[in-house]
């Protein structure tokens, strides 16, 4: 059995043991702590960095953005533009289709020629040189009447030819003429727009809308009303007059509902709101 005495001497033999060792360990994670906190400096660092480029990635992205936003923008003008040329373009090739059509069913119409009449030539020549006997001291002369240079129906072609071939002036000259020789054809008030359709393909809009207003005025029952009243339209918003074009709009929609001509008026109205 140990005495007090000497458990007390192990005890402090013990602590003495002991002490150096904790200093030890004290010391040691006292040389460790700037290890660790160079450690935490360089991940700050690393972080600061990755931060840096996903800050740098967003810039870039909000810039092709942007320019995209500005690309499409642009791209939506253009096509529009490329729409209005197109429906007007789509109005020419439907009024040369009707003009077509027209062609076609009047040639369809066309009697046969009747069969050849057997004339007694002897008996003609009596009766004409009778009749010249009787009536040469009452003939009086007539006022000569213009000669077409052509018919009807090749007068109208030619025109029409050149109008398709974009011989603008030379089709205002051709359908002049045929309006000249014969004012009273089915075909005038399609001789009557073409004229305008040419003034508007060459620029001369204020021209063009008094062309296509003879359309309406002259020939109010014919076939090319709408279109006409639609050019006018065109003509006044190519012009910058936007209220003007409304309201020849609106007017196509309001006089030939349901037609063609009233869809395009809609689709423009639609535009300018």
């Amino acid at each position: 059995m140990w005495d007090k005495n000497s458990r007390l001497a192990v005890r402090s033999a013990l602590l003495v043991m002991l002490v150096p060792l904790a200093l030890t360990g004290c010391v040691g994670a006292l040389f460790r702590q700037p290890v660790n906190v160079e450690v935490t400096r360089q991940e700050v660092e690393t972080l600061r960095k990755q931060q840096a480029e996903v800050l740098a990635l967003l810039r870039d992205l909000r810039s092709q953005m942007e320019e995209q936003s500005g690309a499409v923008a642009a791209l939506r003008a253009d096509t529009n533009s490329q729409l209005r040329d197109l429906e007007e373009r789509l109005q020419v090739l439907q009024s040369q289709l009707e003009e077509q059509g027209m062609v076609v069913e009047r040639l369809q119409r066309r009697p046969a020629p009747p069969p050849p009449v057997q004339v007694d030539t002897a008996a003609v020549a009596a009766s004409t040189a009778l009749g010249d006997t009787v009536n040469a001291a009452r003939r009086r002369p007539e006022p000569e009447e213009p000669i077409p240079p052509a018919g009807e129906g090749e007068l109208y072609d030619a025109a029409y030819r050149d109008y398709s071939r974009g011989n603008y002036q030379l089709a205002i000259s051709g359908f002049q003429e045929f309006l000249r020789y014969y004012p009273q054809s089915d075909r005038a008030d399609n001789a009557q727009y073409w004229i305008g359709e040419c003034r508007f393909a060459l620029g001369d809009l204020d021209e063009a809308v008094q062309e296509f207003l003879k359309v309406r005025d002259m020939y109010p029952d014919g076939n090319k009303v709408a279109a006409a009243t639609l050019k006018i339209g065109y003509a006044f918003l190519r012009k910058g007059d936007q209220a003007t074009a409304r309201r020849y709009f609106e007017t196509v929609k309001r006089e030939f509902p349901g037609s063609d001509e009233a869809r395009l008026a809609e689709d423009k109205l639609e535009s300018l709101r």
